[in-house]
């Protein structure tokens, strides 16, 4: 309980130092005159956009389930888990979709642990591709994107490579080793979880992954495209759509690095700076990264609310039963 709050404390300090470090001096009057001109239509168009996207997270998510939960209930669950993972610090919310599958649904702690393995390996694999696309399409100026002495696109490929690398290593040697390192598990107090994993990952079809593969990567295709839609209705904003997959993948990266509460901070400070990169005057770079950001959170927890209301359910309530359940 004790190394939980160390976690929560320090990450909603590392939220706030770093909302002060990007907007330090900010001039909201030099932000507020940016906003002249934008078309406002790019609204209803970006729901659109985030609401496709949703939809394909959705659907991945039930061909990992392998079917085993209705789909409309499916969707409540990744609703409100994306919901509990955007509201509550230090990626707690993660635990919220494992525990409503295993208390809901009737999946087992395992089985849903793996489902959510998968996804994650699924999408740090397209990150790590697209981290190589923009190494190799989009025109950055040399040493554009140093902070701190750090180059945020090598650094961002390096780590994402190693987790993704470890990610798969991990998986394969629980796969290659099967019973043997089962049968000495089963004993200790987790060894049935290891043993719902280990099953139901090996339950999935080759067929199956290269689906959620290719879900992932129209998952953030068509996300980039709503990106791209809103910077062209923003004057004076890079307007191609090579700078949309710049954006997108750098600002990802951040997020990824640097999970703070809500994302707040990594996400205007990434996606800012490669606005900057761009030729976007810093307070007007600033605005944008805030306008896109709240438009996406606010999605989510407005989808994520409303599903909470529809199947009767309390978020704080959710979020401690699923850390008890850990336990």
């Amino acid at each position: 309980m004790r190394g939980a709050a160390w976690r929560l404390g320090l990450v909603l300090l590392l939220t706030v130092a770093s909302m002060v470090w990007v907007f330090w001096n900010f001039d909201w009057q030099e932000a507020e005159k940016s906003l002249n001109g934008v078309s406002w239509d790019w609204v209803p168009a970006a729901l659109a956009f985030y609401s496709l996207a949703h939809v394909l997270r959705a659907l991945r998510f039930h061909l990992l389930l392998q079917g085993k939960v209705p789909a409309m209930q499916g969707l409540s669950i990744l609703s409100v888990g994306y919901l509990a993972i955007h509201v509550v610090p230090a990626r707690i919310g993660e635990f919220v979709r494992p525990y409503l599958l295993a208390e809901r649904a009737g999946v087992s702690w395992g089985a849903a642990l793996a489902v959510i393995v998968l996804e994650r390996l699924a999408d740090m694999l397209m990150l790590l591709a697209m981290l190589m696309g923009v190494a190799l399409w989009v025109e950055l100026p040399s040493g554009a994107l140093v902070v701190w002495d750090t180059d945020i696109l090598l650094a961002g490929q390096r780590v994402i490579g190693a987790a993704t690398v470890v990610g798969f290593v991990g998986l394969g040697t629980v796969l290659a080793l099967g019973e043997r390192v089962l049968g000495l598990t089963d004993p200790l107090p987790g060894g049935a979880l290891a043993r719902r994993f280990h099953e139901a990952v090996r339950s999935q079809k080759w067929s199956t992954l290269l689906a959620v593969l290719g879900l992932s990567a129209a998952i953030w295709a068509v996300t980039i495209l709503g990106v791209w839609w809103v910077l062209r209705a923003f004057p004076g904003m890079p307007s191609g759509l090579d700078q949309a997959f710049a954006l997108w993948t750098i600002t990802l990266t951040g997020m990824t690095v640097l999970p703070t509460a809500g994302f707040f901070g990594a996400y205007e400070a990434a996606c800012s700076s490669v606005l900057i990169v761009f030729g976007v005057q810093e307070d007007a770079a600033k605005a944008f990264a805030m306008l896109l950001h709240l438009s996406q959170y606010f999605f989510t927890l407005g989808v994520g609310f409303w599903f909470l209301l529809r199947e009767g359910w309390s978020l704080r309530e959710l979020v401690s039963r699923s850390q008890e359940s850990r336990s």
